[in-house]
C-alpha cells in the first residue's frame, strides 16, 4: 500500500504589513517619549540641544525603523499555518502539530487595526490549558469557521 501525504485544505500566513505598522508605530511613540525626556533635560539646564545630538537622534530613529521593518518582514513572512484534515501545522523555525481533538475552545478577535488591514486573530485553547494564537491572518473568519467544523466533528 502506498503512503499518501495529507492534503492541505487551507493555508494562512500573517500579513507582514500588519506587524510592521503596529511595531513601527509603537517604536515611534517610544522614540518620541525619549526625545521629550532629552528635551526636558536640556530645557531645565537652560541650554540648547546641540545640532549633532539632534542629527544623531534622527539618524538613529531612521536606522531603528528600517531595522524593525526588515526584522518584522523576515520574522512573519516565513510563518505559515497549514490546515489539514486531522491537524493544524505551524511552520516556524520548528514545526508544531496540533490535533483538532486537542482544541477545547476557540475565540476570534479583531480590533480596529485588524479591520484596517482585513486581518484577525484566532486564539485556540487546548485541552492541556495552553493557548495558541494564530495572529493577524487574512481570511480569519473563513479559517475560524473551518476550525469550528473540524473541532465539532
Amino acid at each position: 500500500m502506498k503512503y499518501l501525504p495529507d492534503i492541505v485544505q487551507l493555508k494562512a500566513s500573517p500579513k507582514p504589513e500588519r506587524f510592521i505598522f503596529t511595531y513601527s508605530l509603537f517604536l515611534c511613540v517610544l522614540e518620541i517619549l525619549l526625545y521629550i525626556g532629552i528635551f526636558a533635560n536640556y530645557y531645565l539646564l537652560n541650554t540648547p540641544i546641540p545640532l549633532g545630538l539632534n542629527l544623531a537622534y534622527i539618524g538613529g530613529i531612521i536606522l531603528l525603523l528600517i531595522l524593525e521593518i526588515i526584522l518584522s518582514y523576515v520574522r512573519y513572512h516565513t510563518l505559515v499555518y497549514s490546515f489539514y484534515e486531522q491537524y493544524l501545522e505551524i511552520n516556524t523555525a520548528k514545526r508544531t502539530h496540533i490535533d483538532y481533538t486537542a482544541i477545547s475552545s476557540m475565540e476570534f478577535r479583531a480590533n480596529r487595526v485588524d479591520g484596517l488591514f482585513s486581518t484577525g486573530t484566532i486564539v485556540l485553547k487546548l485541552s492541556n490549558s495552553k493557548k495558541v494564537a494564530i495572529k493577524h491572518i487574512v481570511k480569519a473568519n473563513e479559517i475560524y469557521f473551518f476550525l469550528q467544523k473540524k473541532v465539532k466533528s
